[in-house]
């Protein structure tokens, strides 16, 4: 590309990055972004999409890691940072903790989305918690958001494999 005159910039990385991430091979990804660094300064899509990655690939601890790297390099983790990092706790079962991510989010003056919640209580549905699952469920209401149909499968699919006290 650069032979022909046209230079990368940060969206031409992202865009690779991003495509190494979602073929899952985030060591392309993180070996690509290690050369880039010397002349492009990543943003928050380009961490993002490795911090996904990893998670995706249950190195959680590597993401955390990348979030910190991330914030000593001046770049505010978003709502799709948080998103990626409490779904790699709740996959790992780690469900306070995904709790106390939320808080941190929040706390950040970061606004969780339905697609916070909707991991959230997947990860709740998940463990067989399924009135924990429902708490969920009722605190998107009262933080002004709408229910969507992700969030009513997950918890239809948690009642029907679940345990909870309605039974």
């Amino acid at each position: 590309m650069e032979t022909k005159g046209i230079k990368a910039d940060v969206i031409t990385y992202n865009s690779l990055i991003g495509g190494f991430c979602k073929a899952g091979r985030w060591d392309d990804g993180a070996q690509l972004l290690d050369m880039i660094t010397r002349k492009i300064t990543p943003d928050v899509i380009t961490l993002n999409a490795l911090i996904d990655s990893l998670v995706k690939e249950r190195k959680l601890k590597e993401a955390k890691e990348l979030c910190d790297e991330m914030i000593a390099r001046g770049i505010d983790p978003n709502t799709i940072t948080y998103n990626s990092l409490i779904d790699g706790l709740c996959i790992e079962n780690r469900l306070d903790e995904a709790n106390q991510m939320l808080d941190l989010m929040v706390s950040k003056g970061c606004d969780p989305d339905i697609v916070t919640f909707n991991i959230l209580i997947n990860g709740y549905c998940k463990a067989k918690l399924v009135d924990e699952g429902m708490r969920i469920f009722r605190e998107i209401s009262l933080r002004g958001f709408v229910a969507d149909t992700v969030t009513y499968s997950t918890l239809v699919q948690g009642f029907c494999e679940g345990k909870t006290q309605r039974c």
